[in-house]
């Protein structure tokens, strides 16, 4: 999204001071988050939120996980809410106006609409933020977050917002296997410094484990941008002291999950993996991944005294200390 259109739409939007929002039909984890992201941001600048179900929507028990989030949610039905306790009617995630139920009445307050899906077809709205590249409305409600306060901590809108960007995300990328872009990556980066994504994990892969999503946190906060050939490549560095903070002792099948996360990048031509034995200091296993025509793969690892196949190679580095390992992988990209 480009900020003057942020801007536009934020100076209309925020001359409101009562807001209802409204979980689309057949709610799912997008709909659910960026609802909550969005009532934190508006929150913080003391504006009154109401979000609700809806009365028919079958609220699915799963997100019973949430604790506390649903405390801002009402059960209500439409006809017991009064119109006039409501300036405006802040439509997210919802392409057109029959997935918000039976609305009636509401349908004809002042409307917002904040979307990443292309064929949004609301119309009358004060203001629409559109913006199908986004890999879900939950990663749009960070931009406007981020937009407000460049320059600040990322989780200063409440304990529960950054949380609901990162389940928002993961939900509508199917575990983040699609619609990744490098923004999302960088999104996700942020985010997972200051979250703890473990609760999470049941609810979206259930061949992912626990660990995995540990493994991609540290992959996600330890990873470099270098080129080789003029490609793209990602370089994860993950230390012997990430894996005993994670009691990784065969941490192997959670790498393979880091390595499926980041082969779904389009940004990412060239993919290398540097893990520390969790045993022995200074003794590592390089992973090299091309995704692109060549045998760059292949290159590298031979550069670091290895082999493999020109997609998939490999190679073990001995008495190179954590400090050095980054320029040491460098050196052999140059």
């Amino acid at each position: 999204m480009k900020k003057e259109e942020i801007n536009q739409f934020l100076e209309k939007l925020m001359k409101n001071q009562r807001f209802l929002l409204c979980l689309h039909e057949n709610v799912d984890t997008d709909s659910l988050c960026s609802n909550i992201a969005m009532a934190e941001i508006l929150t913080f600048f003391q504006k009154d939120v109401t979000i609700i179900l809806g009365k028919n929507v079958k609220f699915p028990k799963e997100f019973n996980a949430f604790g506390d989030w649903l405390k801002i949610i009402s059960n209500n039905e439409v006809k017991d809410l009064d119109l006039t306790q409501y300036d405006c009617f802040l439509m997210l995630d919802s392409s057109s106006e029959d997935r918000l139920h039976d609305m009636g009445e509401f349908m004809t307050l002042p409307k917002f609409v904040i979307d990443h899906h292309s064929g949004n077809n609301i119309v009358g709205a004060i203001a629409s933020l559109i913006d199908p590249i986004c890999s879900s409305t939950a990663e749009m409600i960070y931009e406007i977050g981020e937009h407000y306060f460049k320059n600040q901590s990322p989780n200063m809108f409440g304990g529960d917002y950054l949380l609901a960007i990162y389940m928002g995300i993961l939900s509508d990328t199917m575990c983040l296997k699609y619609r990744l872009s490098q923004r999302t990556f960088e999104i996700l980066s942020t985010i997972l410094k200051y979250i703890d994504p473990n609760p999470c994990f049941m609810l979206y892969e259930k061949s992912w484990k626990e660990d995995d999503f540990s493994m991609i946190r540290i992959g996600m906060n330890n990873l470099y941008t270098l080129s080789f050939d003029n490609k793209k490549v990602g370089l994860c560095v993950i230390s012997r002291n990430d894996l005993r903070r994670g009691n990784y002792i065969d941490e192997d099948t959670s790498i393979d999950s880091l390595i499926q996360l980041f082969e779904k990048s389009k940004e990412i031509e060239i993919l290398i993996i540097a893990n520390e034995d969790y045993n022995e200091k200074n003794q590592w296993r390089i992973r090299t991944r091309s995704y692109v025509d060549g045998s760059h793969a292949r290159i590298i690892a031979e550069k670091l005294g290895g082999s493999g196949h020109d997609k998939m190679a490999g190679a073990k580095l001995l008495d190179v200390n954590s400090d050095n390992i980054l320029d040491t992988i460098k050196t052999a990209c140059s």
